[in-house]
């Protein structure tokens, strides 16, 4: 199977055009604010790295454990690598200055006012909802500079940004739903990944075992191709589907 392949699904097609979308945005009149959401297993953060990879923006993944302190080290090391900023204080292990979260959001702000387009992708934003330093922290980073900030959550994150904090939820100017693979999305990831050709009997046989969903469907395929490649018949057994069930079961985007 082919690695690092850029597919054109229908969900990467429209988080893409939203980005660039944000990217035009009038920075002095539009804050650089948007969210995508949805199912596990759909492929939102294999979309994020592969474009933070691409186009490099910075990706940023928050832990179940993530305080607004860590998540600040985070981001100064992001900008300092991405950026090039020798200059910047460190220190004595090169890592991240000491002092206050106050102080280290605020060169973060600052770094970030030097360079307005930067975009900064945020992974698992559900783990800031609980948090409220961390939100407003995040939110500080939105409202203070002209940076572009993607949050990437399950489809419950936009709801729950509502209700918990309406005046950060408010400033969000994109609002994009992962949705499960379409046939068609599943042949276009097929053709493009895929060592060996499969028939259209196929496809659709790995998009229902998949139910629509990228990891499983990734797991099928492999499946697929280690019969193929041992030319043996290309069915699912149930025992296939009990490794395409627990891979969807891994992760949670």
């Amino acid at each position: 199977m082919k690695e690092q392949v850029f597919v054109k699904t229908a969900n990467v097609d429209n988080a893409t055009k939203a980005i660039m979308k944000l990217l035009a945005r009038p920075i002095n009149e539009m804050v650089g604010l948007g969210m995508i959401y949805g199912d596990p297993g759909l492929g939102k953060s294999r979309f994020a790295k592969q474009m933070c990879y691409r186009k490099g923006y910075l990706y940023i993944r928050l832990e179940a454990s993530e305080t607004a302190k860590s998540f600040s080290q985070k981001l100064w090391r992001g900008l300092k690598y991405q950026l090039n900023l020798t200059s910047e204080p460190t220190n004595e292990m090169g890592n991240a200055p000491g002092g206050s979260t106050n102080s280290l959001v605020n060169l973060c702000i600052r770094i970030l006012m030097d360079a307005p387009h930067s975009v900064i992708m945020i992974d698992e934003f559900d783990n800031a909802l609980p948090n409220r330093e961390l939100r407003e922290t995040i939110r500080d980073i939105v409202d203070q500079t002209f940076a572009t900030v993607i949050l990437i959550g399950m489809s419950g994150v936009r709801d729950k940004l509502e209700r918990t904090n309406p005046h950060f939820f408010d400033r969000s100017n994109f609002f994009c739903e992962f949705n499960s693979l379409s046939v068609e999305d599943v042949t276009e990831i097929c053709k493009k990944v895929c060592e060996f050709e499969l028939s259209p009997k196929l496809i659709e046989t790995a998009h229902k075992a998949s139910a629509g969903q990228f990891r499983k469907l990734i797991k099928t395929l492999m499946l697929f191709e280690d019969k193929i490649r041992n030319k043996r018949a290309v069915t699912l057994t149930a025992k296939d589907m009990k490794e395409i069930e627990n891979a969807g079961d891994k992760g949670s985007k």
